[in-house]
């Protein structure tokens, strides 16, 4: 019998678990999504994996190449699906390897398929049985790779860096151990730990799993996710909430004597501190640079970029003009390169 994962502060889930939907709370507030892929060759579990050197966030330095999960920050504000996270980091991981009926193809199998939440990173990855149709996909991201270009310039100003994949591979599950953390992500061994993984490539599915998945059906129509939108149906959590708790009461009771079940509370939406602090230094560095910009487009496009700056670099934008001027000149030049002067 599954056991019930813990929860911790905001109504997340404590404990790191796989079903066939993510819990209402952690669906609405993951930070980082990806994909795992897999198949089966007879009796060998394979899984495709990117060969990669990992952005550290501690360190603000790549880590040595290692095998690693598909997997990005969730993009706040556009996202609202983790199942819209994961296709558009695979898209821009597998860059032109897929066509655009591959690329929808995958948008259904990710949110249908099994879910893995990290409650660590707060990550959530879908665990999906790729189709004989894409298990060519190394041959054609080795021929269609591009060369890094460190990082480009979203629509938004934010600098966004790029994925330093060398190449993607099929590796079979029993060559995933600890004794080659060499050559594995520590994400990667993390997620292999989480109990039920394996179990859930099998196919086999709990009583528990199945009655979670009926109350999350999701739906995928014509979407954009290249550019991180959802058009088409998103779960409608509020009405998932009141069918969970109707289920709870007797059906007759309420035909009797009229009675409104009452509502679920919900998981409150909230910001972390981190989020919080961003956002106020976001209002009070823009005010800083349209003193500066030419114009107040190119003023947002320069403070998502600085934005993006370690914090310690980022207040010394605050207190010393010399080096605010020198980073606007800085984005500016980045900017002309790139088209937007």
């Amino acid at each position: 019998m599954e056991r019930s994962p813990v929860t911790s502060y905001g109504g997340l889930s404590g404990q790191s678990y796989v079903g066939t939907c993510l819990r209402i709370a952690d669906a609405e507030h993951f930070s980082a999504a990806g994909v795992l892929p897999y198949r089966r060759k007879g009796s060998r579990l394979e899984l495709l994996l990117a060969r990669e050197r990992p952005w550290n966030s501690f360190s603000k330095a790549y880590d040595p190449m290692s095998l690693n999960v598909v997997g990005g920050k969730r993009i706040r504000g556009h996202e609202r699906d983790a199942s819209v996270t994961a296709t558009r980091v695979l898209l821009e991981s597998t860059s032109t390897a897929l066509t655009e009926e591959e690329a929808e193809m995958l948008q259904g199998l990710i949110c249908g398929g099994s879910f893995l939440w990290y409650a660590k990173g707060r990550f959530a990855l879908s665990v999906v049985d790729f189709p004989k149709t894409l298990w060519d996909l190394p041959e054609r991201f080795s021929t269609t790779r591009q060369r890094d270009q460190g990082f480009t310039i979203q629509a938004l100003g934010t600098k966004k860096w790029a994925k330093q994949i060398k190449a993607f591979e099929w590796v079979p599950v029993r060559k995933l151990t600890p004794r080659l953390r060499e050559s594995v992500s520590d994400l990667l061994l993390n997620v292999l730990r989480v109990s039920g993984l394996e179990k859930s490539m099998d196919g086999t599915r709990d009583s528990h799993s199945t009655s979670l998945r009926a109350r999350n059906e999701c739906s995928l129509s014509s979407t954009n996710v290249r550019h991180g939108r959802l058009e088409g149906n998103v779960v409608d959590q509020a009405t998932s909430s009141v069918t969970s708790v109707q289920a709870f009461y007797v059906p007759s009771l309420f035909t009797a004597f009229q009675i409104t079940p009452p509502e679920m509370m919900t998981a409150p939406l909230f910001q972390t501190l981190e989020e919080m602090q961003r956002q106020l230094y976001g209002e009070q560095l823009l005010a800083l640079v349209q003193v500066i910009a030419p114009s107040p487009f190119l003023a947002q496009k320069i403070t998502g970029m600085l934005l993006e700056l370690p914090e310690p670099e980022l207040l010394v934008n605050f207190t010393d003009q010399a080096e605010l001027d020198r980073r606007v000149c800085e984005a500016l030049y980045v900017l002309r390169e790139d088209g937007f002067v």
